[in-house]
């Protein structure tokens, strides 16, 4: 997660608050608890560091694909749950992103999944660099481990969520690549999934897919006072999900 994700978590309520986004009504999951599985990219074989929290994946997300969990925590934290964003400030206890998925301390919702001194237990809490921090002091228990999948499952159900209720109407596989991409572009910030709104008004029809949405998405950000700077993080903190998977 990026140094960044706070801006977009401001922007995000700045863009509730000013701009007419439009809030679209949810559209659930799949049923069937057996999504469609995607191929994975030419990008070489899943970590054993993450290949290892699969089957708790399987069995406590049966509604997750596995591919999306395994591009989120590529991109996140590789599988360590003692995986940190930035280092703390002096005086601060623990990091403020934390957690398989990268849980974000100033998302209120994400503190309610799992706290900082649950996540943290295991690791080191202290030093001057992020290897310092990103040291697992001690193996997991079993319940731990467990704690850790269901908050990464609940995270990206709660993004996968949020998503659905900007793209709801456009007709996108709820559980395909581009809805899940958008969920994970919603970790990045909502600021930028809010942009789905004035990005399809612009446009005078919803996207095809995410990649559509992100080439008009740009322009429409720029116009609405976001940074090109920004953006382009956005657009990166998600780009795992293209390289991981084929629909």
């Amino acid at each position: 997660m990026s140094e960044d994700s706070g801006a977009g978590w401001a922007l995000g309520i700045g863009m509730l608050v000013g701009v007419g986004v439009l809030i679209f009504r949810a559209r659930g999951a799949s049923a069937s608890g057996s999504p469609r599985e995607w191929a994975p990219s030419p990008t070489g074989p899943v970590p054993h560091s993450i290949q290892e929290w699969i089957p708790l994946f399987r069995e406590l997300g049966p509604d997750v694909p596995i591919p999306a969990a395994v591009a989120w925590l590529e991109g996140e934290s590789g599988g360590n749950v003692c995986s940190v964003g930035n280092v703390p400030p002096p005086g601060v206890k623990y990091p403020a992103e934390y957690g398989l998925t990268q849980l974000d301390v100033n998302n209120p919702e994400n503190v309610g999944f799992l706290s900082q001194a649950d996540a943290r237990a295991a690791c080191q809490n202290s030093g001057s660099t992020r290897a310092d921090w990103q040291r697992q002091l001690r193996p997991l228990s079993d319940a731990e481990r467990r704690m850790h999948v269901k908050a990464a499952v609940d995270h990206m159900r709660s993004a996968h969520a949020h998503a659905l209720d900007r793209i709801g109407p456009w007709g996108w596989d709820p559980n395909g690549i581009d809805a899940w991409t958008m969920a994970k572009l919603w970790h990045a910030g909502p600021a930028y999934v809010n942009l789905a709104g004035p990005t399809a008004a612009a446009m005078g029809r919803p996207p095809k897919n995410f990649a559509e949405f992100r080439e008009k998405a740009n322009a429409v950000g720029l116009q609405h006072g976001y940074t090109q700077y920004n953006l382009t993080v956005a657009w990166n903190n998600v780009a795992g999900f293209a390289r991981r998977m084929t629909s």
